[in-house]
């Protein structure tokens, strides 16, 4: 499901840049959702080259519950 307030479940940073060659970058994603739900879910491309031959397509998933227990 979409968040109620209209916003994504989840935020990727940084959203575009370039990486030279030998080098590498980290990508933060942070999970915000506004209400419990079991389904979140959203699809991660990341284009290298802008060429659809060399875009890498990563499963994004999440949960929220109301309260938590670690056992």
């Amino acid at each position: 499901p979409n968040n109620y307030l209209g916003y994504s479940n989840f935020d990727v940073y940084p959203i575009n840049g370039t990486i030279a060659p030998g080098s590498k970058v980290d990508i933060k994603i942070v999970f915000s959702p506004d209400h419990t739900s079991e389904l979140y879910a959203d699809i991660l491309k990341i284009s290298l080259i802008s060429t659809e031959k060399n875009t890498k397509t990563i499963q994004l998933t999440g949960k929220s519950r109301t309260k938590n227990m670690y056992i």
